[in-house]
């Protein structure tokens, strides 16, 4: 039997963006006007606006891998 793969998350597909676009959450924090911390809490999914979410896509992100892409 062959071994089992976990597809990724949404979260560490969306960390895996960022990285390879070379795009720095800090700098992604300022755009946004919100802290560092804040928008580690939105990226997770809490408290993540149409607003945010919008700016993000807006920004280049791709939205599929931002929170609320499944829902």
């Amino acid at each position: 039997m062959g071994a089992l793969v976990k597809k990724p998350t949404r979260q560490s597909e969306l960390n895996a963006w960022l990285v390879r676009h070379r795009v720095k959450k800090m700098e992604l924090a300022k755009l946004l006007g919100v802290s560092y911390q804040r928008l580690v809490q939105q990226l997770r999914g809490i408290y993540m606006t149409d607003a945010t979410r919008e700016k993000l896509v807006s920004a280049g992100i791709p939205a599929e891998l931002l929170p609320g892409s499944d829902e």
